[in-house]
């Protein structure tokens, strides 16, 4: 027979790896008292806590063992190769900003999605294969889009809300845009967009089933008006000179932009507003010359600020993320990295994006993220931009 002690601390060991010590130190107390009851209450916690689903577990573990899958993964495919978004969302979590690691993680889901659909069907050109498989691939998507139920995303931060709204719907867009690519570009690239599909719609559900503490949830505001002006902006940012050698990042704007007004007309205002800041991101990288070094003292005590605007108990989760994007490149002024793209980043992110959020955030209220808005029933034509594969 087992002695007793050894079941004790081998319960306690087995919550210890799983769940944070702080959690499972009353369980600890519990199987020391004396007593049959005591051990007994104390086993049935402790198998309540390791069953799934009896307890959610936090988010970090899940998201460092999602970072340290997509590294294995990427070693395989690309031995050698080295992912600057998996290293960010490695050290944005290290750092305790969840929202900016989520943030980061998506891409390379995404990017190594499309690897693995290429590698296993390497120098393939048959498009009869191809529509095969593309017509195969849609009805699982569409069922595993299933689980992205609205109790599910209602309580989500807003942040990660939007960017798993976001994620869902670039799963769609690029599932539909694969058969085009492959039937014009080639089997191989309508692959590739099949994969990133796939890739989108997987981190979509991996953020969905992340457990967040309990908090307010604040109403989504639409930025329909903010989106408007901003392209406006855009025009007659390009109409300058010396705008045709940074074409790349004004489309880039522009498909991004595009994305946030068709978020924000199907009723995804959360991801509308979070898509639409990423866009002025992009716009404010293009425009914002470098940053000088006498910008640093000034931007730390920007930052500050806006940190203390952004706590509290209502959900300014979205503002917080784009707050935590940009204090690596504080980091990198602090130690006169002024050439750092970081360093423009964060820049851009203190004196125009955060800003701008402040601003939709405060504007009249919308309906509730994901139902439907009227605006949709003024769409007469919708446009969407897709990125030509490896660009």
């Amino acid at each position: 027979m087992v002695p007793r002690y050894n079941q004790r601390d081998g319960l306690l060991a087995l919550l210890r790896r799983r769940y944070d010590p702080a959690v499972v130190a009353p369980l600890f107390h519990l199987l020391r008292r004396p007593g049959r009851a005591a051990i007994l209450l104390g086993l049935a916690l402790g198998l309540c806590l390791a069953v799934p689903g009896c307890r959610a577990e936090p988010p970090q573990a899940p998201i460092a063992a999602q970072i340290a899958g997509l590294e294995r993964t990427l070693a395989k495919l690309k031995p050698g190769a080295v992912s600057d978004d998996l290293r960010a969302a490695r050290q944005a979590l290290s750092a305790g900003y969840l929202y900016a690691s989520l943030y980061d993680l998506e891409g390379p889901m995404a990017e190594l999605a499309a690897m693995q659909q290429l590698g296993a069907k390497r120098g393939e050109q048959d498009l009869d294969a191809f529509e095969k498989d593309w017509q195969a691939a849609g009805p699982g998507l569409r069922r595993r889009a299933t689980g992205l139920t609205a109790a599910k995303l209602g309580a989500l931060p807003a942040a990660v809300r939007a960017l798993v709204e976001g994620a869902a719907a670039q799963s769609d867009v690029y599932y539909r845009a694969a058969r085009l690519y492959g039937e014009h570009a080639g089997a191989p690239s309508g692959r590739y967009y099949l994969g990133i599909a796939q890739g989108h719609l997987d981190f979509a559900l991996f953020a969905a089933g992340l457990a967040f503490p309990p908090g307010e949830r604040s109403a989504a505001r639409s930025p329909e008006a903010a989106i408007a002006a901003l392209d406006r902006r855009l025009v007659k940012s390009f109409d300058r000179p010396g705008a045709t050698q940074r074409q790349g990042l004004f489309n880039d704007a522009n498909s991004v932009l595009g994305f946030a007004g068709e978020l924000t007309r199907q009723g995804k205002l959360d991801a509308g507003t979070q898509t639409y800041l990423d866009a002025a991101l992009r716009i404010g990288l293009a425009e914002t010359p470098a940053v000088a070094p006498s910008d640093a003292g000034r931007l730390a005590r920007r930052s500050r600020e806006l940190g203390e605007r952004l706590a509290g108990r209502a959900d300014r989760s979205v503002g917080l993320l784009y707050w935590q994007l940009a204090q690596p490149g504080l980091a990198a002024l602090a130690k006169g990295q002024t050439a750092a793209y970081g360093a423009k980043q964060a820049a851009v992110i203190l004196d125009d994006v955060l800003p701008r959020y402040f601003a939709v955030s405060a504007g009249p209220a919308g309906p509730e993220s994901g139902g439907a808005v009227a605006a949709a029933a003024r769409q007469d034509v919708t446009v969407t931009l897709v990125r030509w594969p490896f660009t």
